[in-house]
């Protein structure tokens, strides 16, 4: 993992153990997470497959919760994009708590497109304001998915890394 000329095969490793391990494997990824590393889209990966392997039922929010609480570069963004791929229909008080995390991040590049995604399928006034706001913002995939999500449709997923 240290060998930074290897962060490619190591996301796509970590991505392939997301979609084919089990959940003891995600105890080892979280270990992972918390080492540090040059080659952070390796932590995107594991923020994915953590929350792939760590659910106890469909829609746990508590591993994508466990990475939105680390200080791991792009852990969050990995979390999150698993969140919006796999459709989960989370609790209202997760739903806060990502809105939360998202909205004192808005600015940041990127961050909020995986959170809007997935707010296709959430609901609430919390949730319609927050799409709103993303339907005009000026950076046009967050806008698409914010348009796209205030329909109900998860859209065409892409990838913003």
């Amino acid at each position: 993992m240290q060998d930074q000329r290897t962060w490619e095969t190591q996301y796509h490793l970590i991505m392939a153990l997301g979609m084919t391990g089990s959940q003891g494997d995600a105890e080892i990824l979280k270990e992972l997470a918390l080492q540090p590393r040059k080659a952070t889209a390796v932590n995107a990966a594991l923020g994915d497959a953590i929350v792939r392997l760590d659910r106890e039922t469909d829609n746990d929010p508590r591993p994508a919760l466990w990475c939105l609480q680390q200080d791991v570069e792009l852990l969050d963004d990995g979390a999150l994009r698993a969140v919006a791929m796999l459709q989960l229909n989370l609790p209202e008080d997760a739903v806060d708590q990502i809105l939360d995390y998202t909205e004192t991040r808005f600015d940041e590049k990127y961050l909020p497109y995986w959170p809007t995604v997935a707010a296709a399928g959430w609901s609430g006034p919390r949730v319609r304001a927050f799409l709103t706001r993303g339907s005009q913002d000026s950076r046009q995939i967050i806008a698409a998915a914010a348009n796209d999500a205030l329909n109900g449709r998860y859209g065409n997923y892409v990838s913003v890394l």
